[in-house]
C-alpha cells in the first residue's frame, strides 16, 4: 500500500494523521461480507498508514473484534446506551495521544441508534502538548426527504458550538455524511453538505496537496468528509482508492495531515 501511496509525509511534517473509514458492515440487514475475510486487508491500511484517530462507520461487533485483535488501536467507548451495538466510533494510537474526555450522543431525529450518532473525543498531543477534537458521526439517508439529515446536522452544529466554547482548539468532524458535494461535472451538492459548509471548512478545500488512488477521484462526490472548525493547517488530503482496497467495502478510507 506505501509503495502505491508513494512516499508518505514524515511525522516531522505534521502534528496528527486522521482518517474516516465506513467498514461496511456484515451484520444482518446489510450487504456486506463476513468481517473476518475483510479484516486483513482493512487492518493492513491502518497498520501501515498509522493515524493518530480514525472515526469508523458500520463497524459491527465483528469488525471491532478483527480490529482489536489485529492492530494496537484503542477504542473508545463513550457512556451510551447498549454501547455493544454502537457501529460509529473511534479509536486512537494511545502511543501518540492522551485522551482526555470523550462522549456521544444518540440523534434524535434518526431511527437506528447503532449508527445515527456522533462520537466525540478531546485529545492531548504527547509529543507537543496541543489540544483537538475529533467527532465521529453517520448521518440518515436523505431518500429525496431531506428534513433528518439536515436535523442530524443541526444537532451537530449545536454540539460544535458547545464543544468549542468548552475547549477552545480545533474541532475535527469526520464521518459518512450521507452528503454529496458538487463534482467536477456540476453536479449540485447536497443541501446538508452546504448547510455544514456554511460552519464548517471542509479540509479537501484547503489542503496543501490533494491525492488519490486509480478507482476513485479525490474531486469526484462522495459521502464522506473530514471538516474542520477553527484554525488548522491541512497539509495533505489522501483518499485511499486503490484497486485491492475498492474490495474491501462500499468506501474508500480518507485522511488528513494537519498541524494544530
Amino acid at each position: 500500500l506505501t509503495k502505491a501511496l508513494g512516499k508518505l509525509k514524515s511525522k516531522s511534517l505534521y502534528d496528527v494523521r486522521i482518517m474516516t473509514y465506513n467498514l461496511l458492515s456484515d451484520s444482518i440487514g446489510f450487504e456486506g461480507t463476513p468481517a473476518n475475510t475483510r479484516s486483513d486487508g482493512i487492518c493492513k491500511i491502518i497498520n501501515e498508514i498509522k493515524p493518530d484517530v480514525i472515526g469508523l462507520q458500520e463497524a459491527s461487533r465483528n469488525w471491532r473484534t478483527c480490529i482489536r485483535e489485529n492492530t494496537e488501536y484503542t477504542f473508545i467507548n463513550p457512556a451510551l446506551t447498549n454501547i455493544q451495538d454502537s457501529m460509529t466510533c473511534i479509536i486512537y494510537n494511545s502511543e501518540t495521544l492522551t485522551l482526555l474526555k470523550s462522549g456521544g450522543y444518540v440523534f434524535k431525529n434518526g431511527k437506528d441508534s447503532r449508527l445515527r450518532k456522533m462520537v466525540w473525543a478531546v485529545f492531548l498531543q504527547k509529543s507537543n502538548g496541543k489540544y483537538f477534537i475529533v467527532i465521529n458521526t453517520h448521518f440518515s439517508l436523505s431518500n429525496q426527504n431531506n428534513s433528518t439529515p439536515m436535523a442530524q446536522a443541526s444537532e451537530l452544529l449545536e454540539l460544535c458550538d458547545n464543544l468549542e466554547e468548552k475547549y477552545n482548539c480545533p474541532l475535527f468532524f469526520v464521518g459518512d455524511f450521507n452528503a454529496r458535494e458538487r463534482n467536477q461535472k456540476g453536479k449540485l451538492s447536497s443541501p446538508v453538505y452546504e448547510k455544514l459548509c456554511t460552519f464548517l471548512e471542509d479540509t479537501k478545500n484547503i489542503s496543501e496537496s490533494v491525492s488519490n488512488g486509480k478507482k476513485q477521484s479525490a474531486y469526484a462526490s462522495s459521502n464522506d468528509h473530514i471538516f474542520l472548525k477553527g484554525t488548522a493547517q491541512i497539509n495533505q488530503y489522501v483518499i485511499l482508492s486503490q484497486d485491492y482496497i475498492a474490495l474491501l467495502s462500499d468506501h474508500y478510507p480518507i485522511f488528513i495531515d494537519t498541524v494544530v
